[in-house]
């Protein structure tokens, strides 16, 4: 990172994110961010990063066990979806569109070791975690399924339902999961997947596991993500929200790319 001229800790995040979940993410991660001096733009470029990475590992899973019965190659998928991701977003958006940066060495980041006794971590996880499902969680996916609700009591929710598969094919994605992956979960489109062997393009399967491999479904970047982010950084919800749609748009087209060009060489 320091070749690049950017803090290392933006990809700290990212590394939450695959082994926990984007909501600890962020309350972890963040103030990380913070004591190690990264910029609003490294912050941002955190942020970003973070969404092209697994927000489960269940989600992780699942999606090699779907990549396997359709015989894929999951190796080469892994590595272009998830890892090289780490180094060539930030260093596609440090030089431009967040390019107030700066390198420093590993040496110079301050040291993380906790002191504090394990029992009040248990506890106050466990008051964080109930915090984050009942003021962020909740309220983020039941403010999407009122507005489908919505949708669908004034007959206008299956033409778009119907628009968004076909979209969602012609972005290289299977369209019943994609819309899942977008809606509802990750984990459970990959869950699905699996039972369309035999009945799909394996470059749809592919598609959808890098989409699903992110930090949708959409309520967590439009509630969870900013609500996050704005309190344990110094980033407004505005602005982690703008960051977190970009890395959207970045995972979108990453999924394209791979299902279309890299499809053919591992199945």
């Amino acid at each position: 990172m320091k070749a690049m001229n950017i803090n290392p800790s933006v990809v700290i995040p990212s590394i939450y994110n695959i082994l926990g979940d984007i909501n600890a993410s962020g309350k972890v991660a963040g103030p990380v961010l913070v004591k190690a001096n990264a910029t609003k733009s490294e912050q941002k470029i955190a942020v970003a990063t973070m969404i092209q990475n697994p927000q489960s590992f269940a989600t992780f899973v699942l999606g090699l066990i779907a990549l396997s019965v359709f015989k894929i190659n999951s190796l080469p998928v892994v590595l272009l979806s998830i890892f090289v991701p780490l180094i060539v977003v930030p260093f596609i958006l440090s030089k431009t569109i967040y390019r107030n940066t700066k390198g420093v060495e590993l040496e110079e980041l301050p040291r993380f070791t906790p002191d504090t006794p394990i029992m009040k971590v248990l506890f106050d996880s466990g008051i964080e975690g109930m915090h984050l499902l009942l003021l962020v969680i909740i309220p983020a996916v039941a403010v999407v399924f009122s507005l489908i609700g919505v949708l669908d009591f004034i007959g206008i929710w299956a033409p778009i339902q119907q628009y968004m598969g076909s979209a969602l094919s012609v972005l290289g994605v299977e369209p019943s999961s994609g819309i899942v992956t977008l809606l509802v979960s990750p984990t459970l489109a990959m869950s699905q997947v699996a039972d369309l062997v035999g009945s799909i393009d394996p470059r749809l399967v592919v598609g959808g596991f890098v989409l699903a491999n992110s930090g949708l479904p959409i309520s967590v970047i439009l509630g969870q993500v900013p609500v996050t982010w704005a309190e344990s950084t110094d980033l407004s919800e505005k602005e982690a929200l703008k960051a977190a749609i970009l890395g959207c748009l970045i995972r979108i087209i990453t999924a394209t790319l791979l299902a279309y060009l890299l499809t053919p060489f591992i199945v």
